[in-house]
């Protein structure tokens, strides 16, 4: 089995779809490339590799969520269960 390791600062991404894979990789068979089946199932070779710069990760933002203006005695009543 043929493993693939990008060199420091750098990701494996597959050059037919742009994906990036990672830092490394074990060659075998694809069933999939870029969310095409493929049939019969390709077999990865290095040459279906190249090594780019690892991107800057994404900052994930996370939405506030929305605050809802409740009467205080319709608070309450949520709360503790009570029916009016």
């Amino acid at each position: 089995m043929t493993v693939l390791t990008a060199d420091e600062g750098k990701v494996l991404r597959r050059i037919a779809s742009g994906e990036i894979i990672g830092k490394e990789l074990w060659l075998g068979y694809s069933y999939y490339i870029g969310g095409v089946l493929q049939n019969p199932p390709h077999l990865d070779t290095q040459a279906d590799f190249d090594e780019i710069d690892e991107p800057e990760p994404e900052e994930e933002t996370i939405p506030e969520p929305e605050e809802e203006d409740i009467p205080d005695d319709e608070a309450l009543r949520i709360i503790t269960g009570q029916e009016q």
